[in-house]
């Protein structure tokens, strides 16, 4: 990826963030170039806001410049994204998780989903960014879904060898309710961690999910649901299983990537309650699901690293 810095970035973006506020009405530039697209300071501006207002910090000049930089880098993600998405006329995407995720923005703030658009209004929050920066990602793993699905096959004896040996095993089933941060493999990931780490114990993990974190999930805070132990990679598994409900897991090495979990909740399933097909559904489930997140992060890293990202 061939990256120019220039010094009048900074001076771009210190002209439009004064000391309090970012100004209503500020003059529209261009601060990078991906590819054929472009990122302008009112992109930037409203990023900065959506960031510091989802993760509950206030806008000063502390946040703007603890967010900027991770604002710039999240634009420069859904462009890159966005732009294989066009490539491939991929419009279909699951509409009812892009309904449930502003739900749950509005459940986060007390209000009905309906008035969610004049809520974030008054804030000065764009909701149609907020709401396409969701779709592209559901478009992003549907198209990922389409190039590599046909890759995504299971072992069908491998698999019932699992389930058997399982079933046959364990009297008790742990059950984890995860949320995860996703922090990037590179130069800065040891500043990145330690950035999240103490942002966790200020702001708390779902809040910094959105703010650092550059899985999707971070959309959620972070949110994974609910994962049986018997379908956790043995990775996963190995730092989970000591801990509590509450507790924060340890950075975890995975391709291209660390990643921090937090336990949610956590609950015990009797193996006599447990119904075989849904178990092999699950095991099924995660193990496509680990191999989609593999698929997608080694296509974005291609796509990274062979379009011109030029900073103004």
């Amino acid at each position: 990826m061939k990256i120019k810095f220039y010094s009048t970035l900074l001076v771009i973006l210190l002209f439009f963030f004064n000391s309090e506020i970012i100004e209503a009405n500020i003059e529209n530039k261009i601060v990078v170039k991906v590819g054929n697209d472009i990122i302008t300071s009112i992109d930037v501006e409203n990023e900065i806001r959506t960031i510091l207002f989802l993760s509950g910090k206030k806008l000063s000049q502390e946040g703007i410049n603890m967010s900027k930089d991770l604002a710039i880098k999240s634009l420069i993600r859904k462009k890159i994204k966005n732009s294989e998405i066009k490539k491939y006329k991929q419009e279909d995407y699951n509409k009812k998780m892009l309904q449930d995720y502003l739900d749950n923005i509005a459940t986060q703030f007390g209000i009905n989903s309906m008035n969610l658009k004049k809520y974030l209004g008054r804030n000065n929050i764009s909701y149609d960014a907020l709401r396409e920066n969701y779709e592209v990602e559901l478009k992003w793993e549907r198209l990922i879904f389409q190039l590599y699905g046909n890759k995504m096959n299971i072992n069908v004896v491998d698999l019932e060898n699992e389930l058997q040996n399982l079933l046959n095993e364990q009297k008790q089933i742990k059950e984890f309710k995860l949320s995860e941060i996703q922090i990037d493999y590179n130069q800065e990931s040891q500043k990145k961690l330690n950035e999240a780490l103490s942002s966790i114990k200020e702001i708390g993990f779902g809040k910094t999910a959105r703010k650092l974190s550059s899985s999707s999930t971070s959309l959620n805070n972070g949110n994974l649901g609910w994962i049986s132990e018997n379908v956790l990679s043995p990775e996963y598994l190995n730092i989970l299983k000591d801990l509590n409900k509450g507790d924060i897991s340890d950075p975890l090495k995975v391709t291209n990537s660390f990643i921090i979990l937090k336990i949610d909740d956590l609950k015990l399933t009797s193996n006599d309650k447990i119904n075989a097909k849904e178990l092999e559904k699950k095991i099924i489930n995660q193990k496509k699901s680990e191999k989609m997140n593999l698929y997608s992060r080694s296509h974005f890293l291609n796509l990274e690293n062979s379009i011109i990202i030029d900073w103004k």
